[in-house]
């Protein structure tokens, strides 16, 4: 869990220096960052303190990011997918909220 200055130079030194991503061919701003190959996952704190402000409720990026380790995967599609799959199966009231982010 980053503080803002923290998750400032999380991007920084994972050459990240934007704040949006690019998944299901979406911009969508970055909440967190799992880096496979060090065996780190960065999560942005204010987004998990500040929930109104995201665009999805911050377990959906908290289990996006696993869905990264669990599949061993940078295939934010795949995650993304998967990610609805969990969502689904656990809470499905969440679920389109997800959906609805990915399809914009």
């Amino acid at each position: 869990m980053c503080d803002e200055k923290a998750w400032q130079k999380v991007l920084d030194h994972t050459s990240q220096n934007y704040t949006y991503g690019i998944s299901s061919g979406v911009s969508r701003e970055i909440f967190g960052l799992t880096d496979l190959k060090g065996r780190l996952t960065y999560i942005r704190g204010w987004q998990i303190t500040h929930p109104q402000f995201a665009d999805a409720p911050p377990r959906t990026f908290v289990v996006h990011e696993l869905m990264h380790i669990y599949l061993q995967s940078r295939d934010e599609n795949q995650v993304d997918q998967m990610t609805t799959t969990i969502m689904n199966a656990i809470e499905p009231t969440l679920s389109p909220s997800f959906v609805a982010v990915a399809k914009r």
